[in-house]
């Protein structure tokens, strides 16, 4: 006798595999891809957070001197304490009779952001 042979095999063509792995393989390239996106806004706020205390809290410390000690300041980059991928420069300009000062402070990030604040000071 005879037995009849079932010769269906159970699984996945090898064109059913290769088009599952592309399939894959996008999709991890995009998740990838908005992740490196996520990850570069977030360094990029705290960045211009950072850049923005900074010139705030020297503001602050320029309204609490005297007239005559406020001058112009230009910190290089790794010079301020605690913040080495800031730069942070003071412009001061007196008016023609030196009874007000035009106060500019400028912070600048290493990775491109600027934050620039202005005042005035007047002598008392």
């Amino acid at each position: 006798m005879h037995a009849k042979m079932n010769r269906k095999v159970g699984g996945f063509t090898l064109t059913e595999v290769v088009v599952s792995m592309f399939l894959l393989t996008v999709g991890i390239l995009a998740a990838s891809s908005t992740l490196m996106a996520v990850y570069n806004g977030q360094r990029y706020s705290a960045s211009l957070m950072m850049a923005t205390q900074l010139a705030n809290s020297h503001m602050e410390s320029i309204k609490s001197m005297s007239y005559s000690e406020i001058e112009t300041t230009n910190e290089r980059f790794g010079e301020i304490s605690g913040y080495e991928t800031f730069s942070r420069s003071t412009t001061v300009t007196p008016n023609a009779e030196d009874t007000l000062k035009t106060v500019v402070v400028q912070v600048s990030a290493d990775v491109g952001q600027d934050i620039t604040l202005e005042t005035l000071v007047a002598r008392h």
